[in-house]
């Protein structure tokens, strides 16, 4: 019997219990589930269900080295004596970007691009000051956290050491294009840099790349057909073209191109210095939607009337009722 047909729910791995099943891939399954003693603690365990990807699934549990609160850590793991080898991550139940671009089909507001923007780039660049390329950047591995509302980057399982060149293959990921070769082909063709295409070694600058065709699609709502530039599709962008410059400097070609995500981030706060009050703006008004779901109504109130109007140049009524319809009515009559 496959390791795959063997997991079912109440059943024990390390020392969790699993729940539900959450997603697979072609090598592993990933599965909510609790710690045995500790009822409380919930979260999601990756599973390889082919015992020859084992050691794979070593390499992505030794990623702990990324330290960054924009990444997905690593709880516990047991690639080596386990039965059912796996690694424990946090379970995100706040969503994927594919999610929260579906609700927004041409574009996001841009106080949530540069929300999402800024942490990808705070996350990829703590992996890349590790030696780490990540390699398979994309909306569906760009998780939000419920409460917070702050985007991680997750799914290291591509990711490559560019000093050896020692690929480690997903272990959760039946889309990707993957060959086995120490300069292979790996990640996924819609996000993938052109040099990855043509076989050349991943660096940071493919990430780049990729960042820069999650921003495109961020702003627009669809992926660029040719050589669009994003004010194209949207008319609301800045003025003097600086969305469009960014763009640009992360799409080029080599040697143009910037070269990693910490120099994209300084690049980003160059063209957009009032960035991290908007990021933060943004992350606020997340916060109090979520305490209003949470149907702690005076709590929201209470976080709104926080709020400096204006910060960085935006107003509060205007943000919320654009990001967040019928919030400002819920929460208007409510005295704190």
């Amino acid at each position: 019997m496959t390791i795959e047909l063997q997991l079912q729910p109440g059943l024990r791995v390390g020392n969790y219990i699993l729940q539900s099943k959450i997603g697979e891939g072609a090598f592993s399954s990933v599965w909510k589930a609790v710690h045995h003693e500790r009822q409380d603690r919930v979260v999601a365990i990756k599973i390889a269900t082919d015992p020859s990807f084992r050691h794979q699934l070593a390499r992505e549990a030794c990623l702990v080295k990324i330290q960054d609160d924009a990444v997905v850590p690593i709880l516990d793991s047991d690639t080596r004596f386990a039965d059912y080898p796996y690694v424990v991550m946090p379970l995100y139940m706040g969503g994927s970007l594919t999610d929260l671009m579906a609700k927004h089909p041409t574009g996001l507001p841009l106080s949530r691009v540069n929300w999402v923007l800024v942490n990808v780039l705070r996350g990829v660049g703590a992996a890349h000051n590790a030696g780490i390329v990540h390699r398979d950047l994309k909306p569906s591995n760009i998780l939000f956290d419920e409460v917070s509302g702050d985007p991680v980057v997750a799914d290291f399982g591509l990711c490559v050491v560019p000093q050896s060149c020692e690929i480690m293959r997903s272990m959760a990921q039946s889309i990707s294009l993957e060959r086995d070769s120490a300069h292979g082909i790996a990640g996924t063709l819609a996000y993938m840099a052109p040099e990855i295409r043509d076989g050349s070694a991943a660096t940071p600058a493919a990430d780049v790349f990729s960042i820069g065709m999650l921003l495109f699609e961020m702003l627009t709502g669809r992926r660029p057909c040719g050589p669009e530039r994003p004010s194209e599709l949207r008319r609301d962008l800045d003025a003097d073209g600086s969305w469009d410059r960014l763009y640009s400097e992360v799409c080029s070609s080599l040697p143009n191109r910037i070269p990693d995500a910490q120099r994209m981030l300084q690049r980003y706060l160059e063209l957009f210095p009032e960035a991290h009050d908007r990021a933060d703006f943004a992350a606020m008004a997340h916060m109090i939607e979520y305490a209003l779901k949470e149907r702690s109504v005076a709590i929201a109130a209470r976080m709104v009337g926080e709020l400096t109007e204006p910060t960085a140049g935006i107003n509060l009524t205007a943000y919320i009722a654009e990001n967040y319809p019928g919030l400002l009515d819920a929460i208007g009559d409510t005295q704190v």
